[in-house]
């Protein structure tokens, strides 16, 4: 119930409708703290999915709140999206959005780095990535997560995506 009330709180309810299952979903990701956050994205390669964690959205405007608003990154030693963090620029040679600003970056004391950047695949359409690499006695280990939405109560195309990218440069 907690979680369901964090949800609502952060998203009004008459912004979007929502079934049970999506909206438990939902508050059990924004309500992770750090270490669950990281168990659930380990567990979630050590099963065998090629790709990250990923959440459904309704559109840009409430997946951009939850990737910035995502509890788990403060506890991991990440302050709130502010002027420290960095713009982060696409720099994948097969990205429609390469050269483009598309999120942000931080590397906290720790030398651990939080980027959260919109993108875009075939498969996922459109979708904010947070990613969190730590430290560690092997070198940097990588927890992400995807927030999937839709443009216009549609899957995203390349075109709509670079757009809203476009918005942030």
């Amino acid at each position: 119930m907690k979680q369901l009330l964090i949800l609502f709180a952060l998203f009004p309810i008459t912004s979007f409708a929502l079934n049970c299952e999506k909206a438990e979903k939902m508050g059990e990701f924004l309500n992770m703290n750090g270490k669950s956050f990281m168990e659930a994205s380990k567990n979630h390669k050590l099963s065998g999915h090629a790709g990250e964690l990923s959440l459904s959205a309704q559109d840009v405007n409430q997946a951009r709140k939850m990737a910035y608003k995502f509890p788990a990154l403060e506890d991991l030693g990440f302050p709130p999206i502010n002027k420290t963090w960095e713009p982060f620029i696409v720099t994948m040679d097969k990205s429609s959005l390469k050269g483009m600003r598309s999120g942000w970056k931080y590397k906290n004391a720790n030398g651990d780095i939080a980027i959260i950047r919109l993108d875009y695949d075939p498969i996922k359409g459109g979708h904010y990535n947070i990613e969190v690499m730590k430290k560690n006695p092997k070198g940097k280990e990588s927890y992400k997560l995807a927030i999937e939405f839709d443009c216009n109560g549609k899957p995203c195309s390349s075109d709509q995506v670079v757009k809203l990218a476009k918005g942030m440069n």
